[in-house]
């Protein structure tokens, strides 16, 4: 009898026990978990978004669109509400938007990729005045070996220069004057894409991944605009996206 009325009570604390660890966390998810805050439905042509960038200052997100034979478009999206504000659809040819970045003046830019390998058009970067949402300029890489296939940029606001990386090349931009100011190429390992990038101006080095296998980081001196190294990472760590 004693026996039996320990294993009752044993299962009876077994059961609360249990009943604990799943309401427990549910109790706790507001505070420690992500939540779904909302969602936008964008228009059909507007399915697949490779490259954004935001302004938090204005309440603004910016997001360029890859819709393979059709002309991409920048998408403006308000954040207060999560609505679609604004769409600036891009030229015949203009594929892909591969990086954006975005200048304390009050302007974007968008590398451009151009579509098929080999490319039937140059790479470009397009720049957008956010008061009005405009196209104000285009700079063509069409001398730029790999410059047909940006997919990544960072920005040195301090001093007006941007990077888009290509394929095996880095392209830099003086934004004063939107010109062209110098390419690195990048011998192998780091000739392929270069498919993802981030900035450090406190110490002068950009760093830009490699979409290979194994991965590669390179990694760039901003004031001499030379390579300062290449890390070659495992087999299993790649297409640094």
């Amino acid at each position: 009898m004693k026996l039996s009325r320990f294993l009752k009570k044993r299962g009876r604390i077994a059961l609360i026990f249990s009943f604990l660890l799943v309401i427990l966390p549910s109790l706790s998810y507001p505070t420690a978990g992500l939540r779904n805050a909302g969602a936008l439905i964008l228009p059909s042509n507007a399915n697949n978004l490779s490259a954004a960038v935001i302004d938090s200052a204005n309440g603004f997100a910016y997001f360029g669109t890859s819709e393979g034979v059709v002309p991409a478009m920048i998408l403006k999206i308000r954040l207060t509400d999560l609505t679609l504000a604004a769409t600036l659809p891009l030229n015949p040819g203009e594929f892909s938007v591969g990086a954006a970045v975005m200048d304390s003046n009050g302007f974007a830019y968008f590398g451009i990729r151009a579509p098929s390998f080999p490319p039937v058009s140059p790479g470009s970067v397009v720049k957008v005045r956010l008061s009005d949402f405009a196209r104000v300029g285009t700079l063509n890489l069409t001398n730029v070996p790999g410059g047909a296939y940006i997919q990544s940029a960072v920005i040195d606001s301090h001093n007006g220069l941007a990077y888009f990386g290509g394929d095996g090349i880095i392209a830099r931009v003086r934004l004063s004057d939107f010109a062209l100011n110098g390419t690195l190429t990048l011998p192998p390992p780091a000739n392929g894409g270069l498919t993802s990038a981030i900035i450090d101006p406190g110490n002068g080095f950009a760093y830009f991944g490699v979409a290979s296998t194994p991965g590669v980081v390179v990694r760039v001196n901003l004031s001499s605009f030379t390579l300062a190294g290449l890390l070659t990472l495992n087999l299993s760590e790649a297409g640094l996206t």
